[in-house]
């Protein structure tokens, strides 16, 4: 139903329904995996590229992007529930570097503790789950 300018408002329209499907939907890309340098991996220089697994799809789909972040291990950074609040460095959507980013010069330091991840996205659009660090 509207409301005009003058507050009168109009009947209500036809009652229409819908019915919610009764399974989950099953997403369509695989979570990738962090493969190089793996979690825990220490000594790493800084100019290591970033690598994950290959691309996979539960209803053949092509890989058609990613989505890379890199975090500083600090206060608010990142955060207890490994989400990036302030990432070092977010490629936003990388058609080029689909399993494998060389990180930015001069991003990363010797010594420091740093978290990342990175997502895939199909042809039709739709995004896996960020990849756990």
């Amino acid at each position: 139903r509207y409301q005009d300018s003058y507050g009168q408002w109009s009947a209500y329209s036809p009652e229409t329904s819908f019915k919610t499907g009764s399974t989950t939907v099953v997403p369509s890309v695989v979570q990738p995996v962090n493969v190089s340098p793996f979690n825990g991996a220490v000594e790493i220089s800084p100019d290591q590229k970033l690598g994950a697994s290959a691309f996979q799809s539960t209803v053949g789909r092509i890989h058609l992007a990613s989505r890379w972040q890199i975090a500083r291990a600090g206060a608010n950074e990142q955060d207890a529930n490994g989400s990036y609040v302030q990432p070092i460095f977010d490629s936003t959507v990388d058609f080029q570097n689909k399993t494998q980013i060389a990180m930015p010069v001069g991003l990363v330091d010797y010594g420091k503790t740093y978290y990342w991840h990175v997502k895939y996205q199909d042809n039709t659009g739709a995004w896996s789950a960020w990849s756990r660090q």
